[in-house]
């Protein structure tokens, strides 16, 4: 017999990350900001690669995929963000609300694995303003415990798994910076290791904060600041971090400069 106190709802209202208005106004434009430098300097990867021959490597290939992805992730996060901060009217769809969900968690679990498959095969080379599980869960009107033990499981087993993984190639990587004899190639290539690091570890550490952590620990707020960090901040820094400081990269960007030049000029 259905219980009639239960009523499924058609809308959910996304309350944002501050009820300020000038609060409001500056995160309206840091996140746009941040994702017009998300989107240019993936898509500049994305077309380097795609025109550059020298750049048709496994290594670039990987890049190439982890650029699209943080495309796609910001792309179903940033923009709800930008128009439930302006609008008035801060409901969504239960059905644009799965669609946010299942897309961000699968491009979520998709750079996690990425992630790691990039790390091994680099191994020998040295050079709430979302809908969110967690979120869910707390206000269920059942109890949420098969669906936690769920997500449990599923981060675990995606998100440990392609950390420690990766924990495992960059302590090879490590030790084999360590044999360089020359201060100047083992301080350049420390640097280029210690940078991939504190993003990969940015990313994990706060993915794992929010689905591995016991729900009592929990509060909107510290979740929606996390959140952040994983959906907005990172698919930033990727093309930065992994691609665009490389030689190769701008080397491959500066020919492309130079072709169009010599293109206009005749």
């Amino acid at each position: 017999m259905e219980n009639s106190n239960q009523t499924l709802p058609s809308w959910f209202f996304l309350l944002g990350l501050s009820t300020v208005p000038h609060l409001q106004v500056l995160g309206f434009f840091t996140f746009m900001i941040m994702y017009i430098i998300t989107l240019l300097g993936n898509g500049l990867l994305l077309i380097t690669v795609r025109i550059s021959p020298t750049l048709h490597t496994p290594m670039y290939f990987f890049l190439s995929n982890l650029s699209f992805i943080d495309i796609c992730f910001s792309s179903t996060i940033v923009p709800v963000i930008l128009i439930n901060t302006v609008s008035t009217d801060k409901s969504i769809s239960v059905g644009g609300c799965v669609f946010q969900m299942f897309f961000s968690l699968v491009l979520g679990a998709a750079e996690c694995i990425l992630l790691s498959v990039m790390a091994y095969d680099r191994t020998h080379h040295l050079n709430h303003f979302l809908c969110e599980m967690p979120s869910f869960l707390r206000i269920s009107c059942i109890d949420p415990w098969l669906n936690e033990v769920a997500m449990y499981v599923g981060a675990g087993i995606i998100v440990l798994c392609s950390f420690l993984l990766t924990l495992i190639s960059y302590v090879y990587i490590i030790s084999t910076i360590l044999r360089i004899r020359s201060s100047r190639g083992r301080q350049a290539a420390f640097s280029t290791c210690a940078s991939h690091l504190t993003v990969v570890t940015l990313y994990y550490g706060t993915i794992m904060s929010m689905y591995l952590r016991p729900p009592s620990s929990h509060s909107p707020e510290a979740d929606r600041n996390v959140s952040v960090l994983y959906t907005v901040v990172t698919p930033m820094l990727n093309p930065i971090i992994y691609s665009i400081r490389n030689k190769e990269v701008k080397n491959c960007i500066m020919n492309i400069k130079e072709q169009q030049n010599c293109q206009k000029t005749f």
